[in-house]
């Protein structure tokens, strides 16, 4: 059978065009064609694979510890509108805890009690308790998502880092860390033995 040179175009322009949608589709991560990202899109539950192609706002932390367990971690080169600078953690393709560390100016409560809440993915709970320690306050909302503020010292006036994750993810995360130690120990103990 014969088609046309124009259905053959049409058919080629279809195609070509399902293709290149078919790479983002239900993705809308926003990420520019120059690789840079707004930080105010990051949320817990999108994909990892935003933070891999917004290279210019993001770069993967290199170290043995951020990759423990199956994780992957991301650091922000930017600063939040808030002075900091996020730290963002994935497992399976997906991010499961973001950190917002302050180090030149610590925050104030009720600004990061608000970045809290707009760090956790749409159709989070509502905030369902707050348990309060000596330099922290956790912040549970729901079953599954926790926010934590960690202060400067026990005033609680300034604020160095907040925290906002995914419960099941990170105890996920946690296990598979475990293991990999686990598997790791004959390796390490040779070595101990062997100098």
């Amino acid at each position: 059978m014969r088609f046309s040179k124009e259905f053959e175009k049409g058919l080629l322009i279809v195609f070509a065009t399902a293709i290149m949608t078919g790479c983002t589709q239900g993705e809308n991560n926003e990420v520019t064609p120059q690789g840079t990202i707004a930080l105010e899109k990051i949320t817990l539950g999108i994909p990892e694979s935003t933070l891999k192609e917004a290279m210019v706002t993001f770069v993967r932390d290199p170290s043995a510890q951020a990759s423990a367990g199956g994780k992957s971690q991301y650091l922000s080169r930017p600063k939040t509108t808030a002075g900091g600078q996020y730290m963002v953690q994935c497992k399976d393709g997906t991010v499961f805890q973001i950190s917002e560390v302050f180090a030149e100016t610590p925050a104030t409560k009720e600004p990061a009690i608000i970045e809290l809440r707009k760090l956790l993915p749409t159709g989070a709970p509502e905030q369902s308790r707050v348990e309060e320690k000596a330099t922290s306050d956790v912040y549970y909302y729901g079953n599954d998502y926790t926010g934590e503020l960690n202060f400067k010292d026990t005033t609680k006036a300034q604020i160095v880092s907040l925290t906002v994750t995914n419960i099941q993810t990170l105890r996920d995360a946690e296990k598979a860390s475990e293991a990999t130690k686990e598997q790791l120990k004959p390796l390490v103990e040779k070595a101990r033995t062997a100098k």
